[in-house]
């Protein structure tokens, strides 16, 4: 299982190595989507 996250990690890292800020900006506005709408830690789980 380990190495299925190491290499699902550097598939993430190299797809960000030469990210612009544009690309970054857009990032940060889906992460907050995430955050406040799937990630969400006000409601109780299960």
């Amino acid at each position: 299982m380990s190495e299925a996250f190491r290499r699902i990690e550097a598939r993430f890292l190299q797809r960000l190595e030469h990210a612009s800020e544009e690309d970054w900006q857009e990032i940060d506005r889906a992460l907050d989507v995430l955050s406040s709408k799937v990630f969400r830690t006000d409601i109780p789980f299960g």
